[in-house]
């Protein structure tokens, strides 16, 4: 009984130490990522891109929502050519 204690505290200190080292890798991560967006988003050229970006989000949005607004009436047109003919 007294070697299963042992046997579980050195598992449980493992444990600990795996863990701390895992919280302290994923810190320094995360460190270095708001790091590098931090120095990205000083720029002038992000700025610009992440402007150009959305402009081009918008602006496909507006095409797939005029395409499938367009695409019932082109597809009723066709219909009924298809059906004179």
């Amino acid at each position: 009984l007294i070697m299963k204690v042992r046997n579980m505290n050195t598992r449980s200190k493992n444990l600990t130490l795996a863990l701390a080292t895992l919280k302290a890798w994923i810190y320094g991560l995360f460190s270095r990522l708001m790091h590098c967006a931090a120095a990205f988003t000083a720029s002038e050229r992000a700025i610009s891109a992440i402007q150009y970006a959305l402009i081009a989000a918008l602006v496909a949005l507006i095409i797939v929502g005029g395409a499938n607004y367009l695409g019932g009436a082109v597809n009723t047109k066709f219909s009924a050519i298809g059906s004179a003919v």
